[in-house]
């Protein structure tokens, strides 16, 4: 290789950059992974992407967490508000014998009721932000915390 020239390999495009480098590229969030405890509750939380839900849609979303309950999970609380959700749930054992992934639970709510509060708003497009925020209720007084 010639003088001066750049032996550096070209880094992936999910790397984080080092603090001062600019580019015109946005950085990339690290995505996290939902790590699922068997047996444990969990507490839950999504919200929406830029909208204020009617007292309709909201309905749309506490109906929509209740509707599993009992077959994919024992649902504890659910709690919508203009802005995002909150449910405490226990996955349950699905036919196979292993707990109902929380990927499956709250997409399945997210699908459904997305479609569902377009339709009550007049509108289309996204309605949830990507991703989900889950929490271990490991102990009784945590759990009493979240039930407030």
């Amino acid at each position: 290789m010639g003088e001066g020239q750049d032996y550096r390999i070209p880094r992936a495009k999910n790397h984080i950059r080092p603090p001062g480098e600019r580019t015109d590229e946005p950085t990339p969030k690290p995505r996290l992974r939902h790590l699922q405890e068997t047996g444990h509750p969990l507490f839950l939380t999504f919200g929406t992407k830029g909208l204020l839900l009617s007292p309709a849609a909201r309905r749309c979303v506490v109906a929509a967490g209740r509707y599993y309950d009992g077959d994919r999970y024992d649902l504890y609380e659910v709690v919508c508000v203009p802005d995002h959700v909150h449910l405490v749930l226990k996955p349950m054992q699905d036919p196979c014998g292993s707990e109902v992934p929380l990927a499956r639970i709250v997409h399945g709510i997210k699908s459904y009721t997305a479609h569902r509060i377009n339709d009550l708003m007049r509108r289309s497009g996204p309605v949830w932000q990507r991703g989900y925020y889950d929490r271990i209720v490991r102990t009784e007084r945590d759990f009493g915390e979240k039930l407030r």
